[in-house]
């Protein structure tokens, strides 16, 4: 890889090590910032947008002030003993982050260049070797930093380190095409095969997306189907039916059951942002086991919450 290339910068929110939910063996994942869907059950919706941004947890806020007067946009204020914030003049700077003693304030993204992410990834090289794990890239959607993305799994591959994508899929086809070259397994979600009722929750049709399921199996690459199971959108028989259907017309083997789980309420509301899930019960189990058997009944590999062992853990 060029030198171009390793200084080329992309923004992430966390990268986790020692993660056996992202694919085979131990690995470690990386959360990119950016995602074109606008999906209303989000988990991590602190990686919708591609810019840095602030979390404020209010609960943990002492009201002392320190971040008022740390903010450089003057975007804090103290209104009735509480600090207000005016999130149109926020930048993402993190001064207030910087500044609170009391982790009321949160920062999401940082820029990282490709040289420094890999080289923290390949601390981690003996662990891959011996447990067969690697490295996946997931978000947001890492196709929203395409160039940066291919650099990473370019720069990966040289140190014959394995590697993963968990994808929307949402994206031009050539983009697609590029960015998976160096990839070895593909976490492609599939969320719904009508494209009404894909659109309505998610903010996108699915064709593009179907597509783009099709070039990964061309492809010759490794690819599982993922399916956020969410509660009356698309947990229904004739969903999943479609979905057999599709996985069998691919060819594609295995499938994950990933159950809805209301973990990311809480930065939802740390962004300020509405959450349309607020009220919907998590998944339950007797369906998703019911679901399960169901897909196992149809001849695939299934697990439920991802994993390195591809079978049925519940």
């Amino acid at each position: 890889m060029d030198r171009l290339h390793k200084e080329l910068k992309g923004v992430i929110t966390d990268i986790q090590r020692f993660s056996v939910q992202d694919g085979p063996g131990i690995r470690t994942t990386v959360f990119l910032k950016g995602c074109p869907l606008r999906c209303a059950w989000c988990q991590n919706p602190e990686t919708n947008e591609r810019k840095a941004e602030v979390g404020y947890f209010k609960e943990r806020c002492v009201s002392c002030g320190m971040c008022v007067q740390s903010c450089p946009k003057s975007a804090l204020s103290v209104k009735d003993m509480r600090i207000v914030a005016d999130w149109k003049k926020c930048d993402g700077c993190g001064s207030c982050v910087r500044t609170c003693k009391f982790e009321a304030r949160v920062l999401y993204g940082y820029e990282i260049t490709v040289r420094e992410l890999v080289e923290k990834l390949l601390r981690d090289q003996a662990f891959y070797k011996n447990s067969g794990g690697g490295v996946t890239l997931s978000g947001g959607e890492p196709l929203m930093q395409p160039e940066f993305s291919k650099s990473i799994f370019r720069g990966l591959k040289e140190e014959n380190v394995n590697t993963a994508m968990e994808t929307s899929g949402f994206c031009p086809q050539a983009v697609f095409r590029d960015v998976i070259q160096d990839v070895d397994m593909i976490l492609f979600d599939v969320k719904h095969t009508d494209p009404v009722m894909h659109k309505k929750y998610t903010g996108v049709s699915n064709e593009i997306i179907l597509e783009n399921l099709r070039i990964c199996v061309a492809l010759g690459k490794v690819t599982v189907i993922r399916i956020p199971l969410i509660p009356n959108f698309n947990d229904d028989d004739k969903n999943i039916c479609a979905i057999i259907n599709l996985a069998k017309m691919e060819n594609i083997s295995c499938i994950h059951l990933m159950p809805f789980h209301q973990f990311g309420q809480e930065k939802w509301h740390a962004l300020n942002r509405k959450y349309l899930f607020e009220n919907v019960k998590e998944a339950d189990e007797n369906r998703i086991r019911r679901i399960a058997e169901k897909l196992e009944a149809a001849g695939f590999s299934v697990n439920i919450g991802g994993g390195d062992n591809y079978q049925r853990n519940i």
